[in-house]
């Protein structure tokens, strides 16, 4: 944080994303905080060009400000 600054939402959106087996998304630049859930199978983010996993039942966070890949598998 920077300043006292800090991410209380002036709105909130709440959706849901289904890839197929090796569905991809991007790139794209993030606006906001984001909270991404895999339900099953696994996804791949890539964030400033540094890939992260995430597996089923796991939840991230994406910050904004990063250029961000998704690839799901399944």
């Amino acid at each position: 944080m920077v300043d006292g600054e800090c991410f209380w939402p002036e709105k909130v959106s709440v959706g849901e994303v289904i890839y197929p087996p090796g569905g991809t998304f991007g790139p794209r630049q993030q606006r906001d905080l984001q909270l991404v859930m895999v339900r099953s199978g696994h996804l791949t983010v890539w964030i400033d060009g540094m890939p992260r996993t995430a597996t089923a039942n796991r939840v991230g966070v994406l910050f904004p400000g990063h250029e961000e890949r998704f690839a799901s598998q399944v």
